[in-house]
């Protein structure tokens, strides 16, 4: 066979003239012939060679199927994350010269060849043109099949049509204009996309055009969400933990958490605080700090009874954010919290890094809210340890209620004291008759007795010893329902019974003839009561206003007054005698006792002279050598010790004799 698109009668061996051997020998032959041109008039016939020569058949012609035209715009399109599906061309042309009827089991198909995702989605949808299930509806008509249900395809996949006998060029250009585009992921990818479209004819001759598809990311708002675990608060308890099971999204990736709000209403109390990240929140105006855990910075506003913490500067990681929301807590550090109304936390506000870019939105409105009860507890009441003084041996001592430092932070009254303790010295008793003693019904209290604040504020709790020696007490204090926690130590320092010295001043040596001294008492220390000192005088003078006399028996020695004294006066006389001596000592002591054993002596000093002697007996004679004579001598005054006369005998006498001495006692 020949053929040639110029040559109307081909024939072997002509210019732009094509062979085309079928086979030799005889018989009904034939052939496909490719790489034609399309759309051209060929001219043709068949030929055949033997040994005489070569014979050519009748010429006929035919015309090869023209390729569809297909043309969509050049200018990349420009799609926005989360816009609405777009139009890949308005104005895009296809049409086959061959007509109408070329569209017949003609296809037309549209993927995205390049960068293709998940989130990439092709679809029909135009002017007069829908898709039923499978079937491709233009004005109501159904002119072919979709490959999809419903007309959408998503990532790489083509979407292919068939067409049927009812599509024409212009039905089938309609529905190229109708091929749409979008992305319905939040997080595009952003490299540009290659949406390639191919038009074949039912002779399969196609044709192919490109749309370059570019993305622009645009920025969604952060997500939140956490369940309240809405809990009770007990006063002096641990924090109350507000959220559990948040999850947070940036919903981009490569995004951080940058800031939180959280909201707290009826703050009523100075002492509340939001545990964030590790740092407790003072819920109070104008704090602002750091948070230990992720360096957040954090500020307070109040307005009423509504707290705002703002906090910012956060590079937090997802699984971050949702530890710091799972671990935020609340907290009131009062004694006496405000209990009602119940404070709500919510989170409002959450801020991602990825700006605003492209009408991107980086904040989140939020409303993850906790309740919070709070519940005040009775706090145990505190009192303070002291010492009680002046308390003085042997006289009662009365407890005042203020002594004891009693404390309550919510006001509640003292109801009693608890004595765990009582003292080792001394006794502790309810002194209901005010006596002062431990009399009738009344009890020395025992370890772990009490006493009702009705006997504190009247004074009757009381305390006495006996023995000088200090002491102590452990106590506690408790209101109408609980005890102190602790006990306290009241210290009994007591003042025992003052010791006394004697001493003599001015002197202890006076003159006979109206001297006079002190014998002088001195206590220790004084004392809350009179002491009375008994005194014993004794020595070689006599009392009673013989040598001396004194002012009294006695020193009293008044309360509050360290010393006392006895006057002792010396009384004259005409007797020549030795000093005499006052011995002054104590008897016995009320209120005090002896310091050791005390004593004194005065000395009455002498201020008589000696008398003198003469002897008064006449003279006298012996009338035989066996006579006495009596020599007699005169005193010139009384003396009041033994005087004795020694006499000679004198050298010119011849006589001699016994004793030579004349004795005169002494005169009283």
């Amino acid at each position: 066979m020949v053929y040639s698109s110029v040559d109307t009668t081909p024939e072997a061996g002509e210019a732009n003239v094509t062979i085309h051997a079928i086979g030799s020998g005889t018989g009904i032959f034939s052939e496909s012939v490719g790489s034609l041109a399309t759309g051209t008039l060929y001219y043709f016939r068949a030929y055949a060679t033997n040994a005489v020569g070569t014979g050519y058949g009748t010429v006929a012609q035919f015309t090869t199927n023209t390729t569809p035209v297909i043309s969509i715009a050049d200018a990349t399109l420009a799609y926005t994350e989360n816009g609405g599906a777009v139009q890949t061309d308005s104005a895009a042309t296809l049409s086959d010269a061959d007509g109408d009827s070329e569209w017949n089991a003609g296809t037309l198909k549209a993927q995205v060849t390049a960068n293709s995702e998940a989130a990439d989605e092709v679809s029909i949808s135009g002017t007069g043109v829908s898709v039923s299930g499978t079937d491709l509806m233009v004005s109501g008509t159904d002119v072919g099949d979709v490959s999809a249900s419903g007309g959408v395809v998503t990532g790489g996949t083509a979407l292919s049509i068939t067409f049927d006998a009812d599509a024409t060029n212009a039905i089938v250009q309609n529905v190229l204009r109708s091929i749409l585009y979008r992305n319905t992921s939040d997080d595009p990818g952003t490299s540009n996309r290659t949406l390639t479209v191919t038009a074949t004819d039912s002779h399969g001759a196609s044709a192919s055009d490109t749309r370059t598809i570019s993305l622009a990311a645009v920025n969604d708002p952060p997500t939140l969400s956490a369940t309240g675990k809405d809990p009770e608060f007990s006063e002096d308890g641990a924090a109350a933990v507000l959220f559990e099971s948040a999850s947070v999204s940036t919903v981009e990736g490569g995004q951080s958490l940058a800031g939180l709000e959280v909201e707290v209403t009826e703050v009523r109390d100075a002492t509340e605080f939001l545990r964030i990240d590790g740092t407790d929140v003072a819920l109070t105006q104008g704090e602002t700090g750091t948070t230990s855990g992720s360096s957040l910075a954090y500020g307070v506003t109040v307005s009423d009874t509504t707290a705002t913490v703002s906090l910012s500067g956060g590079t937090l990681t997802t699984g971050e954010a949702a530890a710091l929301v799972n671990a935020m807590a609340y907290l009131n550090s009062s004694d006496t919290p405000t209990a009602s109304p119940d404070r709500v936390v919510t989170l409002t506000v959450l801020t991602d890094s990825g700006g605003t870019a492209n009408g991107g939105t980086d904040t989140a409105a939020l409303s993850v809210s906790s309740t919070v009860s709070v519940t005040a507890a009775n706090d145990p009441p505190t009192a303070a340890g002291f010492t009680a003084a002046p308390i003085y041996q042997g006289t009662p001592y009365s407890f005042t209620t203020g002594a004891f430092g009693y404390g309550d932070v919510e006001g509640n009254d003292l109801d009693h004291l608890r004595i765990p303790s009582v003292p080792a010295n001394g006794s502790l008793w309810v002194d209901t008759d005010g006596s002062g003693t431990i009399n009738g019904s009344e009890q020395v209290l025992a370890n772990n007795g009490t006493v009702s604040k009705a006997d504190l504020d009247a004074g009757r709790f009381s305390y006495l010893n006996t023995s000088g020696t200090s002491s102590s007490f452990v106590f506690g204090v408790s209101d109408a329902d609980d005890d102190s926690t602790s006990t306290y130590t009241c210290t009994l320092t007591v003042t025992a019974e003052p010791t006394v010295t004697l001493s003599l001043a001015p002197a202890s040596s006076i003159d006979e003839n109206g001297g006079s001294t002190n014998a002088k008492a001195t206590l220790s220390h004084a004392f809350d009561k009179a002491v009375t000192v008994s005194l014993a005088f004794s020595g070689t003078a006599a009392g009673s206003g013989t040598d001396y006399t004194a002012s009294g028996a006695s020193i009293t020695i008044s309360s509050g007054s360290l010393s006392g004294t006895v006057a002792i006066t010396g009384v004259d006389d005409v007797l020549d005698e030795a000093d005499e001596t006052v011995i002054v000592s104590i008897s016995s002591v009320t209120n005090g006792s002896e310091s050791g054993v005390q004593e004194e002596t005065v000395t009455l000093t002498d201020d008589d002279a000696e008398p003198t002697v003469v002897f008064t007996s006449a003279a006298q004679a012996s009338t035989d050598e066996s006579g006495t004579l009596t020599l007699t001598a005169e005193l010139s005054a009384v003396s009041g010790r033994a005087v004795t006369v020694p006499f000679t005998i004198g050298t010119g006498s011849t006589a001699t004799g016994g004793a030579r001495i004349i004795p005169f006692r002494p005169a009283r």
